[in-house]
């Protein structure tokens, strides 16, 4: 291992460096300000619109799978591994292979077209391949043993820790990861075996802490809740808020139905019926946005819905100090997935703004009903039509709230405070697997 006057991490990521994870970029930001070497390998790159354009000196230091997949590239990794650790990388080879859920001929299928296709073209069964996976983390390991990091982490519980896995066998190199909704609600490849040989897991809520503890039987100890830090400086309202005669309502998010666009939209339907004077903007893209607008224009709220796309994170500042609520009438979709408390609800909280969200996973945990927000039961639109009408109705009502959410997350989400906890967390931990090894 390196010397600890500088820790060297390796962060794993699967996508980046992508708009909707500004979280992991301020995590990384404030390790890099403590005096933490961090590299980063990333499975692959953000393309378009999902993409984050604002972190160009991140992207110099990452290292993307696909400059080292080429064959030559790839192909002397293997051989690296095959003739200095030759049981090692058999026994890692082995290891995917017997961890197939599909048969041994079906999984060498699977890698040979996961292969010739090209991995977004892959269906899941071959993206939750061990095999597969194997076959890609190599070249990461490569560089990695060359490196000498102190500690491999990667983000989300999926591919990215499954890499982690691999690595850290083909390495030595001691493992953690993060969990933090999608990846822990929805099952996984090899979870059972991350949780049992990571060194540590961090998660963002308390109910996914108390999740891994009772669902998948982790150890207690292993587990560490630390909330994820905001830049509040950046999510500070200045000024006093602008009055409309048509207060805005506010949701912001990818488009998926686990935000619970299509229960605003029932909302929406319900305040214009009773004559309520508003407008609703929706600020973000995916699946969802085409059957949204869609019922936009078949229950005539063209006129007071806005649908604004991918919004730069440079200009989302704008969108709160405009609206007057923030809704995120959150459900769990049909394959169990959830938020956890989703990023941009802090940051309208942050912002002075009332929250509507819903009672679910860890919402609970910074929204209180009636002190700094409302806090309902999943699809009950008519319900959130309630309390959308008596916020937009009560200026004092949505000041009150919106100043108690700014209190709420200065307490338990100021970026500082938490990433020297983070910090910390990793250094402690880093500590003890040393001594471990001595004995």
């Amino acid at each position: 291992m390196s010397d600890k006057s500088a820790l060297r991490i390796a962060y794993i990521l699967n996508v980046f460096p992508k708009l909707s994870e500004t979280f992991i970029i301020n995590e990384i930001r404030a390790l890099q300000q403590r005096d933490m070497e961090i590299d980063l390998y990333a499975l692959f790159k953000a393309q378009g619109q999902e993409a984050n354009l604002e972190v160009d000196d991140l992207l110099q230091n990452t290292r993307f799978l696909s400059a080292l997949t080429v064959f030559k590239t790839l192909l002397n990794a293997h051989a690296y591994f095959f003739f200095h650790f030759p049981l090692r990388y058999l026994g890692v080879l082995r290891y995917c292979v017997v961890k197939q859920k599909v048969s041994y001929v079906r999984a060498f299928w699977q890698l040979f077209r996961a292969v010739l296709r090209g991995r977004k073209n892959a269906s899941q069964d071959e993206r939750q391949n061990p095999l597969l996976h194997f076959f890609l983390a190599v070249p990461f390991a490569r560089v990695m043993i060359d490196e000498r990091y102190d500690l491999l982490h990667a983000h989300f519980a999926d591919a990215a820790t499954t890499f982690a896995l691999i690595i850290s066998r083909m390495t030595r190199i001691p493992f953690s990861f993060t969990t933090h909704a999608v990846d822990l609600f929805v099952e996984q490849t090899l979870m059972a075996e991350k949780i049992d040989q990571a060194e540590f897991i961090i998660t963002c809520t308390g109910y996914n802490g108390q999740y891994l503890r009772e669902h998948y039987h982790a150890e207690p100890d292993k587990v560490h809740v630390l909330y994820h830090g905001l830049d509040l400086p950046k999510f500070t309202m200045t000024g006093k808020r602008k009055t409309s005669e048509n207060p805005i309502v506010l949701l912001v998010g990818r488009l998926v139905k686990k935000k619970g666009g299509a229960v605003l939209l029932k909302s929406c339907s319900i305040l214009k019926e009773r004559g309520v004077k508003f407008q609703c903007w929706i600020a973000g893209d995916g699946p969802e946005r085409a059957h949204l607008e869609l019922q936009s224009t078949v229950n005539h709220l063209k006129d007071v819905m806005k649908f604004f796309g991918t919004v730069p994170n440079s200009q989302m500042r704008s969108f709160y100090e405009q609206a007057a609520v923030f809704v995120l009438p959150c459900i769990i979709d049909e394959k169990g997935d959830r938020d956890g408390i989703p990023n941009v609800m802090l940051e309208a909280m942050a912002m002075g703004l009332p929250v509507v969200s819903t009672n679910i996973s860890a919402i609970p945990e910074v929204l209180q009903h009636r002190v700094n927000g409302y806090m309902l039961e999943p699809a009950d639109y008519e319900g959130l039509a309630d309390a959308l009408q008596e916020l937009l109705s009560n200026t004092r009502l949505r000041n009150a709230l919106g100043k108690n959410g700014r209190s709420a997350v200065e307490q338990l989400f100021d970026l500082e405070r938490n990433s020297e906890a983070l910090a910390l967390l990793f250094a402690n931990q880093l500590q003890r697997i040393r001594e471990k090894s001595l004995l």
